[in-house]
C-alpha cells in the first residue's frame, strides 16, 4: 500500500480531495491562499505520512505562508497526513516557539530577554523598536511588515544585546544600529 497521500482539486466542490491508504475520503481546505508561496497540498505531498515529519511540515507550512502562521484547517490536514490527532499538532505548536498559529509580520524581530542582554541595556533596544514600529512586544505592525517578540537566549551572550530578524542575528546593538536595521528591512519592500 502507498504510504503517501495524493491531494487533487475537486473543481465542483472547490476543495482538495485527500486520498491515500484510507478508504474514506477526507475533504480538506488545501487551496493556495492569496500570496502564499506554495499550496498546502504541494507541501504535504513532499513529506511522508509519518509523525516524525510533523515539526518539519509545520515549519514548512509556516514558512510558505504570507502571515507566517498555521491555520486551524491546515492543522487538521497536517494531523490527517501524519496520522496523529489535531490535539497532538496543537501541542507541538504550543511547545515550540518557532511555530505558531498566530499571524505574524513578514519580518519577525526576536529580542533576547536573557540576563546578559538585559544587563547590557536591552531595555533601550526594546524602547527604540517599540517607538520606531509603533507597536509593543507581542504585536504586529498594521501593514503586516514587522512582529516584535521576546525570545530566550539567541546564543550571543558575549556580544549582547542581540536580536534576530528573519533568521539573521544582530549583536552589539545600540539605538542607532537598531534604526539602521529597521531602515534596511523597510527598504526591502520597494
Amino acid at each position: 500500500m502507498d504510504d503517501r497521500t495524493d491531494y487533487r482539486r475537486d473543481a465542483h466542490l472547490g476543495l482538495f480531495v485527500c486520498s491515500g491508504e484510507s478508504t474514506a475520503r477526507l475533504f480538506c481546505f488545501l487551496s493556495n491562499r492569496k500570496d502564499d508561496k506554495m499550496s498546502l497540498s504541494e507541501i504535504l505531498n513532499k513529506y511522508p505520512r509519518e509523525e516524525t515529519s510533523l515539526i518539519e511540515l509545520l515549519l514548512e507550512v509556516q514558512k510558505q505562508r504570507r502571515n507566517h502562521s498555521v491555520t486551524k484547517d491546515e492543522i487538521a490536514a497536517i494531523a490527517a497526513h501524519v496520522k496523529v490527532s489535531e490535539a497532538k499538532v496543537c501541542g507541538v505548536l504550543s511547545f515550540y516557539s518557532l511555530i505558531t498559529d498566530k499571524p505574524k509580520g513578514k519580518y519577525v524581530i526576536q529580542i533576547c530577554r536573557d540576563i546578559p542582554c538585559h544587563v547590557n541595556r536591552q531595555s533601550d533596544i526594546v524602547s527604540t523598536l517599540e517607538q520606531m514600529l509603533g507597536i509593543r512586544v507581542g504585536e504586529t505592525t498594521s501593514n503586516g511588515l514587522f512582529t516584535l517578540e521576546t525570545s530566550s537566549c539567541l546564543g550571543h551572550c558575549d556580544a549582547s544585546p542581540a536580536i534576530r530578524v528573519d533568521g539573521r542575528t544582530y549583536v552589539h546593538l545600540t539605538p542607532d544600529k537598531i534604526k539602521a536595521i529597521i531602515a534596511e528591512y523597510r527598504g526591502r519592500i520597494g
